[in-house]
């Protein structure tokens, strides 16, 4: 690779024509900057009409595994554990770029190559310790003290004396923006003066959020009790969490109501890894019918012959093809998809990796709410403190 493209990774082995036109896009926002007032409805516009180009951001990330965090919790050391789950906006959510060359003073954040917009980790980390604080502010003891020291670590006077945190945050992003006006009105006149623009993620956008916890100790004294400190860790975490996505809120202008979600519908999990607790997962999947077995390989997988262009199962199909392929009867075929989308399909080739062998050591724990995953949690921090007391 030549000297010349080694400033942009991303653009580079992207697809180029995708990213110029994102990149050409986001230049004449910020050239509308030249002449506010006569851009500013023309901004306005873009604003309010660009989710295709944010999507094809999105898919970019997609493609350099950016957009949703992956760990192998294997190479970790016992009772790390990692928590993700899709969250729904209930209220917009802003969070204030440092832009400076825009048309508006109060552009959203975004990511600095692909320009979507995003919540970034340290903000992650700071709305969740304010959420953890502000659970119990007048009840604070010293073991409440001590767990946010060790989740999000301290800086001390002394340079040699900071301590990192075992928690690591990721960034999320969004694949929609929105234009807002807020317009303070004055209190004699009634009528407002001074608007105020801003760009936000609207209410009932979706994001990812992901969450790694690494317990590391480096004296003997701090391994002492760590499955009591890894128990605490992970009720603390979770009581937070619920309390920043449904009640204190993340980002900028929480107090004006910004940054909330919805408690219903998620879809998340915790992966544990740990010795100290049996994990028992039960999914109740319905095999396929031996007729069907034509259509799926030994493990699991589908048949190429089944597939369309993107790899997905084909929804629209003749007899007569159905036929040449070797296939069985429309109806049947039609059954099939039934089950292979809503009823079976990755779940059946997981269950047969699970019986090869081949599955992940240590199976997620799902969870569809924020209490849901508070009730995860505290099983799991129950079982850490009974292997202590119990020795098994």
């Amino acid at each position: 690779m030549s000297d010349a493209h080694s400033y942009d990774l991303y653009s580079y082995f992207s697809d180029l024509s995708k990213t110029t036109d994102i990149l050409d896009y986001y230049s004449k926002i910020q050239l509308y900057s030249v002449n506010k007032k006569q851009k500013l409805e023309a901004y306005k516009n873009e604003i309010n009409n660009n989710n295709s180009k944010l999507k094809s951001s999105i898919q970019l990330l997609y493609e350099f595994d950016l957009y949703q965090p992956t760990i192998n919790i294997n190479l970790l050391p016992d009772n790390s554990f990692f928590v993700q789950f899709e969250f729904k906006l209930k209220r917009p959510f802003y969070s204030k770029d440092d832009e400076q060359f825009y048309i508006i003073d109060n552009p959203i954040c975004k990511e600095s190559v692909f320009k979507v917009p995003m919540m970034r980790p340290s903000g992650w980390a700071g709305a969740l310790k304010n959420a953890i604080v502000n659970n119990d502010k007048e009840k604070h003891n010293e073991l409440e003290l001590q767990s946010i020291e060790r989740l999000f670590g301290y800086v001390s006077d002394k340079e040699d004396n900071n301590k990192k945190g075992s928690l690591m945050l990721f960034p999320t992003y969004f694949d929609n923006i929105k234009f807002e006006i807020l317009n303070p009105h004055d209190r004699d006149t009634k009528a407002g003066k001074n608007p105020i623009y801003y760009e936000v993620v609207p209410a009932k956008s979706t994001g990812l959020f992901s969450l790694l916890y690494v317990p590391f100790y480096i004296s003997d004294e701090e391994k002492s009790d760590a499955n009591d400190k890894i128990a605490f860790d992970i009720d603390l975490v979770a009581k937070g969490l619920k309390s920043m996505f449904l009640t204190y809120g993340f980002g900028a202008k929480t107090s004006s109501g910004f940054g909330i979600a919805e408690n219903d519908p998620i879809e998340g999990k915790i992966i544990l890894k740990s010795k100290c607790v049996n994990v028992s997962v039960h999914e109740d999947i319905k095999p396929p019918e031996k007729e069907f077995l034509k259509y799926l390989n030994e493990d699991g997988s589908l048949k190429d012959s089944f597939k369309d262009a993107e790899g997905k199962l084909i929804t629209k199909i003749t007899g007569e093809k159905l036929s040449q392929i070797a296939g069985g009867s429309l109806n049947e075929f039609k059954r099939f998809k039934n089950w292979y989308n809503k009823e079976g399909g990755h779940k059946w080739r997981k269950s047969l990796q699970s019986k090869n062998g081949t599955s992940v050591e240590w199976p997620p724990l799902p969870f569809k709410t924020f209490d849901e995953l508070i009730d995860v949690a505290k099983d799991i921090s129950q079982k850490l403190r009974n292997f202590k007391e119990g020795g098994q």
